[in-house]
């Protein structure tokens, strides 16, 4: 059920679905077997043999004395329990701490590069915003926020951060946009459109001045960068002119951010206390803001010292311009630069200017001077571009201090090539140069990009758009740029990629400047280097000068008052820390025992345990809140948990409600048996064994089980007279002419058929496609004993000539006769029956045994008949012309079929003895006719086009008519006869699976009950391989509607659990729908309801198909022992397959009321749980239990979310909770919620979604394969396509959560997503190359899903809706992600390697490599060659192992051509016959 999705998945539920070892194929019929099953097993059992080695000799590389790795790779539980010995500042906690302080009063953030002051401010905009909107709604004023800024490039910066992460509109206000900005009636406009507005401080100073807009109607003033604000700044400007000049009660609320509260030199004291004073706020810092340095990593800081300078000079060409062009205005910047670079930078640098101020790009700027002017500059420009630059590899091209720059940027990327480097300079030429020597220099690894400052009054080119900053941010983040040459544009505010290495090129001149450039490098192990000159005291000075200050200004942070500080969750006063209790806990079977203290310990290793490659949530969250002169504290696990937390008991200090709170969750997590009795976790990074165990399911290991092979509708009244018969009319329907025609019959039965479908058979050389239709006629027909007797006979008759059996006559034995009919056009319903039955056909073959061709009988009476040989049922013949080219005498032909007497045609058509042979010979008429007759072909499975090796066999033949017997049946009724075995076969199929249907009491439509039953080889569900004992013509096998049954199963018991339980927990859900759709629990359930019985493993039987309850007098019967004993060899998850493939028949047979309404009932069957007892789709409306929260009176903050909601997707809520609750994150304290955060919805909606998206693909794409379904259905739900989706629909502003991190990479995705769809041309995929999405995005879409089902009271028709409206449309032409899933490194090694080598003895191993010294297990994925280890990778999950594993495997093969890769592996699959299946893991 759904295996095809488990590898690629790291859900609760593919964990739980993971395969046992495969184990060998059991052998199912007596056909010829296909593949070598045995040396396949044989070939696994070697493979794990050789890995378990590897995995042994691992865990002993492990064993000896393990290094202390660097704090970097350490586990978060080992950081923290680090940190507790320490007293450290959760970085988490005193960010919440100050959010507090800044909704009471105006604050200012001292916090340093990266501390996630902007998580803050966003927090306090949303806070504001909420605020603001339910003031509206009670009739209050409107008032807006801003957030001020002192560049346009930060304005650009900021606006994306703030409309990524806030659910409104976001205005954007900056002096280039032009005069309109300076009118009442614009900014009426901004005021009524947005609630928050980034602008420079300079434009609302203005706007404030010019009374556009008041400070009474402003709630919310930001200060990006605050220390700014002093003297004539516009911060200071917009305080001092109209902040103080509002009445008190009128004016905003502030908050500053900023690094360090002062950024000139002086009393670092008074600037302090000035700045405090100028922004009407209080500053509130860290209580140690050093401590944050475990957590903003700071780097190494070093010196690089070069000799001493030259001083500037003229250089050659610098002579020639200056003497004949220095008088021009437009160059004097120019020649500045260029006189003091020969000095700093070299005779290449000095010279090198001169090409950018005449590129192509600059020039036209100066178009408007004078014509002498431009003659100049042309003239200029000519010799600049005339003048060949020497090598900057010779001496004296480049300064000292560029050279050692160089040298050490060189060493820098030699030792480490993913390298991220900022090199700050002063001057915007000086970064220019540096760019264009450095990509000259072309240093290995090194990739240089620039950032300036962009600037539209410099002409002459030092200077770059807004755009290409951001392009060249964009650059830095993927690595395309790894060196970046920036001017002080990078320094402040800009959201620039964390590096490893910071290069002061240009000595920095303040403190902000220092400790901004250096924030930078945020890697661990970083260096953050400044080059100054050797003996230079001013630049020395200047090194002590900013560190001096820098801890003058920590001093003054931590002298202030104790109201200013954020001491963390951590800190306590003695005094009442001493009378708190602390309780222990003690597990007696081990002894452990927990404490307050270990237990923080204990729950960071726990949540360490749930953490993946790449996992940046794996942590938990402390929220400690005063509540009533106490403190309460929540505790917050990462959202793979299965609990997700608690609020923990009033405390009287924060240090004591955190560990209290903790102790309480560990003593949960005991209880729910998620920690282990010496208060480890049971997770190890992977979900826990025992559950699979439970879960598990033997998948290829077979059982032989009881099998229904004729239905009971052919035993009822068996044994006695009959005394009505129904009639059921077969017509064959041809797709075009057959060479003979194939005449109705009626098939007569004791009990009513019920409505066949049509199906196909495949008749004569060409297969023309015939169709068979079933028609029942009329009423019961009551007919005489002579009557009976006559059908009975004509039926003997039909067996005797077409079939070689020879039966007794007793009606009361049988199930069913065959009669010819009179009536070839389709039957009237209510038309009398005894009209339909050829009377007159069935008197005259039953009056005459065989027709006697007499001497003199013409020509005509021997064509077109039925002839068979009554010694050899191989021998039957339809005669076609009389030959008179030949006599009995003459040889046969050489195309006939050949047998063993080939002499003469007399001969040829003889099957006696010798003795009778000779006998005959010596009495038969040697003049009689020859004619050209047709074989019968033995073939009788007209189900299936005939296979090559039939096609070859002869038909074409010579017969006398002597040796044989002429029928007296009429050919075409003969020819129906012939098709009879396909036909009984086809029907016996839909009875027994139609009499299943009864027996688990669903309706459903014939054909998709017997598709659901239909399994046509051992390896049905393994597509796109080659079958193992296929057999042929059985028609649809289950495996499509076993796809859809399996994810309808998926949605709807999603849906029961959550209607019943719409507050149970996460993780409660997905272990309870695993424990209803576990092939586990599907296979128990058919078992005990004998389903088994009914599957079709076995197509047609030559022996099976003749009727029961007749003595066979003459022929052989082979279906005797095979009928009494029906045995069939099933897996179980054969049978639990087929349980699903009911549920998608159900799904396709509709319903009652609603279309759903069958297969809910099937759900509800097969699962047998108390989990599920709805019986139509209604039922799940009747057992909704609404939560309390969900009929909560909207707030004005939640009516202007579903307004805006409604707008940008286009459904309407009438329960503006549920909206609030899909767009609340698990990170977001429930402290600040008044809803659940969105996983219940998201477990929903994910099911939703997924049901939605299959449907379509199954309607669309008739003939696909499940898995090429499954392949293009994960492109449709992919967490990629979700999260761009998000970004689409401009839902992800809406997500209220508490991260840092997830800010950012919202910011950084939304920005990638908008450029990426830029720059694909309307292509719809453009989606596919980007990086990959915040999880919480595509989990929000999917919440959204569940939250629009809830609200519509379970109308899927909006879940529809919105798939129609907002995914269908990048998904109209599937082919556009045909190698969507094969991207996936495990997918593509599989097709390499199978494709490309032809190779099929490969695998992909995973193991856990035991612990070492507590440290949480790894795991260890290798790929085998021809039992030869080519790759291994070792991470925290199975998952990502294999992914290294993967990419490894695909590195090692990457130039290996195929003659290569078969000389080294030794690898001759290619030349085995029948290649095996091979077992390897893919992304579906």
């Amino acid at each position: 059920m759904g295996e095809a999705s488990t590898v690629a998945s790291t859900s609760l539920e593919s964990s739980i679905h993971d395969k046992l070892e495969d184990q060998s194929l059991s052998d199912e019929s007596q056909l010829e077997i296909i593949s070598p099953v045995q040396k396949v097993a044989q070939r696994k059992k070697t493979q794990k043999a050789k890995f378990e080695a590897l995995l042994a000799k691992r865990a002993d590389d492990c064993d000896g004395k393990v290094e202390p790795a660097p704090e970097s790779q350490l586990s978060t539980a080992r950081i923290f329990a680090k940190d507790q010995e320490q007293g450290t500042l959760d970085p988490r906690e005193y960010q919440i701490e100050l959010f507090e302080r800044a909704k009471a009063e105006n604050t200012i953030a001292v916090l340093a590069t990266g501390a996630g002051k902007t998580l803050i401010a966003v927090l306090l905009l949303k806070w504001t915003i909420e605020k603001e909107l339910n003031g509206r709604a009670d009739g209050e004023p409107r008032r807006i926020s801003f957030f001020l800024v002192d560049s346009v490039t930060l304005s650009y910066q900021q606006t994306g951060v703030l409309r990524n992460n806030l659910d409104t509109n976001v205005g954007h206000i900056f002096g280039a946009l032009g005069t309109d900005f300076w009118n009442r009636e614009t900014w009426d406009e901004c005021f009524e459109k947005y609630m928050v507005i980034v602008c420079t401080a300079e434009i609302l100073h203005l706007c404030l001045l010019h009374a556009h807009i008041k400070m009474e109607q402003i709630n919310l003033l930001i200060f990006d960068e605050a220390h700014h604000t002093k003297k004539d700044h516009a911060y200071a400007r917009i305080i001092r002119d109209s902040y103080f000049q509002a009445a008190t009660s009128e004016r905003p609320k502030i908050f500053g951010m900023t690094a360090s509260p002062v950024d000139t030199k002086g009393d670092i004291v008074e600037a302090a206390m000035r700045l405090e004073e100028l922004l009407d706020s209080k500053i509130a810092t860290a209580s140690e803001l050093s401590q944050m340095h475990r957590f903003i990593n700071r780097p190494i800081e070093e010196v690089w010292a070069h000799n001493k300078l030259g001083s500037p000079f003229g250089t050659k060409l610098y002579n020639i311009l200056e003497s004949r062009f220095g008088d021009m205005g437009d160059l004097k910047s120019a020649f500045r630069f260029a006189w003091r670079a020969s000095s700093e930078l070299g005779k290449w640098c000095s010279d090198g200017v001169w090409k950018q101020i005449f590129s192509a790009s600059v020039l036209p700027k100066l178009e408007g001077k004078s014509q002498e002017e431009m003659s100049r500059l042309q003239e200029a420009n000519y010799i600049a571009r005339d003048h060949i630059p020497n090598s900057p590899d010779e001496p004296g091209e480049l300064s000292q201090k560029v050279q050692l720059l160089r040298e050490k940027l060189s060493g820098h990327y030699q030792k480490n090539p993913e390298t991220k480097c900022i090199v700050f300079t002063e001057m915007r030429y000086t970064a220019l140069m540096l760019l264009e020597l450095f990509t000259v220099l072309q240093i290995p690894c090194l990739r240089p990009g620039l950032l300036i400052g962009a600037r539209s009054d410099d002409v002459t080119g030092a200077n770059i758009s807004f755009r290409q900053q951001f392009l060249a941010l964009v650059k830095f983040r993927s690595g395309e740029i790894n060196c970046l040459f920036a001017t002080s544009v990078a320094e402040e505010g800009l959201d620039i990629a964390d590096c490893n290495l910071v290069v002061r090129f240009d000595l920095f001149n303040t403190m902000i400047q220092y400790v901004q450039s250096r924030g930078r490098a945020r890697q661990p192990y970083s260096t953050y280097a400044s080059i100054i000159e050797s003996n230079n005291l001013e630049q020395e000075e200047r090194l002590i000068g900013v560190c001096d200050a820098e801890k003058l200004m920590q001093m003054f942070c931590e002298r202030l008052p104790e109201d200013r500080i954020l001491k963390g969750n951590d800190w306590a006063a003695d005094s009442s820390y001493s009378e708190e209790v602390e309780r222990a806990y003690t597990i007696k079977s081990s002894g452990a025992r927990l404490t307050y203290h270990s237990a923080l310990s204990v729950v960071a290793r726990y949540a360490s345990s749930l953490q993946y490659e790449g996992d940046v949530t794996g942590r938990v969250i402390y929220v400690v809140l005063p509540v009533n002169n106490t403190f309460v504290c929540e505790v917050i696990l990462p959202e793979r948990s299965p609990i997700r937390g608690l609020t923990g008991s009033p405390a009287m200090n924060k240090s004591t409600a955190k560990r209290s709170a903790a102790f309480d969750t560990c003593v949960l997590l005991r209880k729910q048996r998620l920690l282990d009795e010496h208060f480890n976790s049971i997770y190890h990074r992977r979900l826990p064994a025992m559950r699979n165990a439970k879960l598990a399911i033997t998948c290829k290991r077979t059982n032989q089980y009881d099998m229904v092979l004729k239905p009971s509708i052919w035993s009822k009244g068996r044994g006695m007279l009959p005394n009505t018969f129904y009639a059921t009319v077969v017509m064959f329907k041809p797709s075009r002419p057959l060479t003979r025609h194939l005449a109705s019959v009626i098939l007569l039965t004791r009990e009513k058929l019920p409505n066949i479908p049509d199906f196909s058979i495949f008749l004569e050389e060409d297969d023309i496609e015939t169709t068979v239709q079933m028609i029942s006629v009329g009423k019961p027909l009551a007919l005489s004993s002579e009557g009976l007797s006559a059908i009975s006979a004509f039926t003997l008759r039909v067996f005797r000539d077409v079939f070689q059996k020879t039966y007794s006559c007793d009606p009361e034995g049988m199930s069913y006769w065959l009669v010819p009919t009179s009536i070839q056009d389709t039957p009237q319903p209510d038309a009398d029956l005894a009209t339909y039955i050829d009377w007159d056909t069935v008197t005259m073959v039953n009056d005459t045994d065989e027709l006697l061709l007499l001497e003199g009988t013409t020509s005509d009476l021997l064509c077109d008949r039925f002839v068979f040989d009554p010694w050899d049922g191989r021998h039957r013949y339809f005669t076609v012309s009389v030959d008179d080219s030949l006599q009995p005498s003459s040889p046969p032909p050489d195309f006939v079929p050949r047998r063993r007497h080939m002499d003469s045609i007399m001969n040829y058509c003889i099957s006696l003895s010798k003795n009778s042979r000779a006998k005959f010979m010596s009495q038969c008429d040697w003049n009689q006719p020859v004619l050209r007759a047709e074989l019968v072909r033995l073939r009788r499975n007209l189900l299936e086009k005939m296979t090559e090796q039939e096609k070859k066999i002869e038909t074409r033949c010579f017969i006398c008519l002597e040796p044989l017997r002429v029928s007296a049946i009429p050919t075409s009724v003969a020819a129906s006869c012939l098709a009879f075995p396909a036909v009984i076969t086809r029907l016996d199929a839909y009875l027994i699976t139609m009499e299943a249907c009864v027996d688990i009491d669903l309706v459903m439509k014939p054909e998709l009950a017997l598709e659901a039953f239909t399994k046509d080889s051992d390896n049905t569900e393994e597509h796109r391989t080659q079958q193992i004992h296929f057999q042929r013509g059985m028609g649809k096998n289950y495996e499509r509607l076993e796809f859809l049954g399996d994810c309808f199963l998926k949605m709807a018991t999603s849906i029961s659990l959550f209607a019943q339980n719409p507050d149970n927990d996460e993780f409660d859900y997905h272990v309870k729908r695993m424990c209803l759709i576990c092939n586990k629990n599907l296979f128990n359930t058919a078992v005990k309801m004998e389903l088994y019985r009914f599957i079709r493993s076995q197509g047609f039987s030559r022996h099976t198909w003749y009727p029961e309850g007749l003595t066979l007098l003459k022929g052989k019967d082979h279906g005797k022992k095979l009928l009494s004993s029906a045995k069939h060899h099933l897996a179980e998850k054969t049978i639990a397959d087929v349980c699903e493939a009911l549920i998608g028949a159900s799904l396709l047979s509709g319903g009652p009321d609603n279309r759903f309404d069958m297969a809910v009932k099937a759900v509800t069957i097969l699962v047998d749980n108390e989990d599920h007892k709805a019986s139509c789709w209604k039922d799940y409306i009747s057992v909704y239990n609404i939560p309390e929260y969900q009929t909560r009176s909207a707030t004005g903050f939640e009516k202007e979310l579903v307004r805006m909601i409604e707008e940008k997707v286009g459904y309407r809520f009438n329960y503006p909770k549920l909206l609030h609750s899909a767009c609340t994150h698990p990170s977001f304290p429930s402290a600040w919620a008044t809803v659940p955060c969105y996983q219940r919805l998201e477990f929903l909606g994910d099911s939703l979604l997924d049901m939605t998206c299959v449907e379509d693909l199954f309607f669309r794409y008739p003939e696909r394969d499940p898995q090429w379904l499954t392949e293009h259905k994960m492109a449709m739900v992919s967490n990629k396509f979700l999260g761009a989706l998000a970004v689409k629909l401009g839902i992800h502003k809406h997500i209220r959560l508490f991260s840092a991190p997830l800010i950012s990479r919202i910011t950084r995705y939304a920005e990638e997503i908008e450029a990426a769809e830029s720059e694909s041309e309307t292509a719809v995929d453009f989606w596919t190359g980007t990086t990959d999405p915040p999880k919480c995005l595509p989990d929000m879409v999917e919440a959204y899903l569940g939250a629009i089902f809830i609200d519509s009271n379970f109308n899927f028709a909006v879940v529809e809706e919105f798939y129609q409206r907002h995914v269908k449309p990048y998904f109209n032409d599937m082919a556009i992600y045909d190698t969507f899933a094969n991207k996936h490194p495990t997918t593509f090694l599989h097709n390499r390697l199978t494709n490309e080598y032809g190779c099929t003895d490969y695998c992909l191993k995973t193991g856990e490599i035991p612990a070492v010294d507590g440290e949480p297990p790894r795991v260890l994925a290798a790929v085998m060659i021809h039992d030869t280890v080519i790759a291994e990778g070792v991470t925290s999950s199975g998952r990502y192992a294999k992914i290294k594993a993967s990419e490894k495997a695909l590195d090692m093969l990457e130039n290996i051509g195929q003659v290569e890769f078969r000389e080294r592996f030794k690898c001759n699959c290619q030349e085995a016959e029948n290649p095996p299946q091979v077992d390897l893991g893919t992304a579906i």
